[in-house]
Formats: C-alpha cells, sequence, structure tokens
C-alpha cells in the first residue's frame, strides 16, 4: 500500500513562460526560435499555443495586437469594423424593410430577402437523414452539422422529473436546469450566479445602464426586446392568461400559476366553536379571538390589558398624554398567534368536543 513516508518522489517546479503583456513589437527572432524547445514546435510567446512553423506562430501572435470593436448591448467583439457596424444595427428598434406577404418589417435588406424563402411552397433544401425541409442552404447545413440532425422517434421528448413534453432535444436540455442547483454563469462586478448565459447578459446590462428597448407609450426602458411584449398589457388590459379551474384571467402568466396552486390547498373558512362561515380563512381567524379572552395589548403604566391596539392607543391619548406606547404587535399578529394557539387545541377528546385554550 502507498504511503506518504514511504512514497520517494518529488514535484518539479513549474516552468514559468514570459508575461502575458508581450507584444508581437516586443518579440525577436531569437524569442521565438527559443519557444521551438517543446516537442519541436513553435509557442506563441502570449497564450502558449502551439505551431508547426514559424509562419503560422508569427501569423497568429499578430492577431494579438489586432483592432477589436466590442458591442455595448451583447459583449459580441469583432475584428472587422463593417462586421461590427451590422452586428449593432440587429440591437436598433428601427425597421425599415417589409414584407409583401405578411407585412413583418426588418432592419436590412438582406434579413428581408432571406425571409421571403419561407414564402415559398416547396422548400428546395431537405436532410437526407431526417427528410426535413428547409428554404434556406445554409439552414440546411447547420441542420447536419455537429449532430444535430436525429431521425425523428416515436418515443416523446418528455422531461423525466415533471413529465413536461418537448419538440426539441434542446429545449428539453435547457429545461432540466429548473430542476437542479446549477448556476454555472456568474456575474463579475456582482457575484451573483444566473442558470442561463442570456440571464447573466441583461443583468450586466443593469450594471452597464444599458437599455436598448423603450416602451412606444411610455418610454419605459427594458434591457430585452422580449421584456417589452408583457409590459405593453398594461396598456392594453390584455389578459390571455386564465385559471383552468375558475376562469380568472391574468396579465402574466406567473400570476395566474401562483393563483391555480391556492385552488388546490385546503382552506378553514368554517369555525369549529360556533360554525359560522367566512367567505376568507384570514376572516376566519381573525375571528377566532372573540372565543377567547385573551387581551395582550398592556399599558406600560397602569398595566390595563386590552384585546385591540386601536384601544390601547385611545387609552394613551385619554390616560397618559405624556407616555407613548412601544410594541411591536399588530392586532394581524395577534391573530395569527391565537389561531396558531387554536388550531394546536382543536383535537377532538374522548367525547368529540373541540378545547378552546384562551390565551
Amino acid at each position: 500500500m502507498w504511503c506518504k513516508e514511504s512514497s520517494n518522489f518529488s514535484v518539479p517546479e513549474t516552468v514559468r513562460g514570459p508575461p502575458c503583456n508581450v507584444y508581437i513589437s516586443n518579440v525577436s527572432e531569437e524569442v521565438l526560435s527559443l519557444n521551438s524547445t517543446v516537442d519541436g514546435k513553435y509557442m506563441c510567446p502570449i497564450c502558449y499555443k502551439r505551431f508547426a512553423n514559424k509562419g503560422n506562430v508569427q501569423r497568429h501572435v499578430a492577431l494579438h495586437s489586432r483592432e477589436k470593436w466590442e458591442c455595448e448591448v451583447c459583449f459580441r467583439q469583432f475584428f472587422k469594423k463593417m462586421l461590427y457596424e451590422k452586428h449593432v444595427l440587429t440591437h436598433s428598434t428601427e425597421k425599415r424593410f417589409k414584407c409583401e406577404e405578411c407585412q413583418k418589417t426588418f432592419r436590412t435588406s438582406s434579413n428581408l430577402e432571406q425571409h421571403k424563402r419561407i414564402h415559398l411552397t416547396v422548400k428546395p433544401f431537405e436532410c437526407d437523414t431526417c427528410k426535413r425541409q428547409f428554404s434556406v442552404r445554409a439552414n440546411l447545413l447547420k441542420h447536419q452539422g455537429a449532430g444535430r440532425c436525429k431521425k425523428p422517434s416515436d418515443k416523446p421528448i418528455e422531461c423525466g422529473v415533471c413529465q413536461k413534453v418537448f419538440q426539441k432535444e434542446f429545449l428539453l436540455k435547457s429545461h432540466l436546469r429548473r430542476h437542479t442547483t446549477e448556476r454555472p454563469f456568474v456575474c463579475d462586478k456582482c457575484k451573483m450566479s444566473f442558470k442561463y448565459k442570456s440571464t447573466l447578459i441583461r443583468h450586466v446590462q443593469l450594471h452597464n445602464g444599458i437599455k436598448p428597448y423603450s416602451c412606444k407609450i411610455c418610454r419605459k426602458r427594458f434591457t430585452h426586446a422580449g421584456l417589452i411584449k408583457p409590459h405593453m398589457r398594461k396598456h392594453t388590459g390584455e389578459k390571455p392568461y386564465s385559471c383552468p379551474v375558475c376562469a380568472k384571467s391574468f396579465a402574466h402568466k406567473h400570476n395566474m400559476q401562483r393563483h391555480t396552486v391556492r385552488h388546490s390547498k385546503i382552506k378553514n373558512t368554517v369555525c369549529a366553536v360556533c360554525n359560522k362561515t367566512f367567505p376568507k380563512e384570514s376572516r376566519l381567524i381573525y375571528h377566532m379571538r372573540t372565543h377567547t379572552n385573551a387581551k395582550p395589548f398592556a399599558c406600560g403604566v397602569c398595566e390595563k390589558k386590552f384585546s385591540h391596539r386601536q384601544n390601547i392607543i385611545r387609552h394613551y391619548g385619554r390616560k397618559h398624554p405624556g407616555d407613548t406606547y412601544e410594541c411591536r404587535d399588530t392586532d394581524a399578529s395577534v391573530a395569527k398567534d391565537v389561531w396558531e394557539n387554536v388550531v394546536r387545541n382543536m383535537n377532538p377528546d374522548a367525547h368529540g368536543d373541540v378545547r378552546i385554550t384562551p390565551d
């Protein structure tokens, strides 16, 4: 058995390369030649990437000094100004080119021409594996590359946790993160972590004050174009999400889902003492105080007790105007405490009666 005391090995010192602030103008032919000592390959003195010959490493080192243009919205980098300027237009809200078929508008004429192909009745490019058809050859090549094309299966693409069904495999992979605590994308400024890269990008835009999209009515600005559509419902009054139980409508899906959960919650609306019925459980909780002799609000001057906060405040104003009543309890918090105490003692006894223990 190996043990630390009996082992006879030594860890070699780490060989450090040149500092990362080395530029091509500072690298001589002699330095480039010395970098060929690792497996007979030349090494970049900046990033230590290896190449088969000196010409390749020289061309590579030149890339480190190339001028770059970075998009202020999505932080994508470009080495050609023309490509950068074309990319910036994709974040613009102005759309000047309109499709005559469907009236959809586009920012560039090339995007419009590519869009027109979707109106073709026959898509000329077909995948030999899955028989899926495409209007654009580039989309077919993208579909066939990197293992994206898969033979159609009769089995549905289903989440093993919540049984939600998806049309595509990559949508399932993205969905599975919802069932985990994994947050691989971390903000460099505040160290907040996110499950999705797109969420991180929008978060970083908040740090930089970048909100390129605005509402045409109230001019409120947003970091993402997708946030404008749900915001517009405030102006239109649209409520597209309905509760499947009571058909109540909501403007946002998460509000509808939170509301629907309440239907499955067991609510107590009948008083177990006097059988009085209430429309809401909160009313019953407040009512239960009437079945106790609880007077939780005590005067700190004359020790007189009251059942409600407003009564003791009125008492201070009349009897002790020079003193101030200090208590964090409210009628709601007291009612909640009484209710919890009542629930603990509402188990039927041997005679089937309900025992109420006053505070």
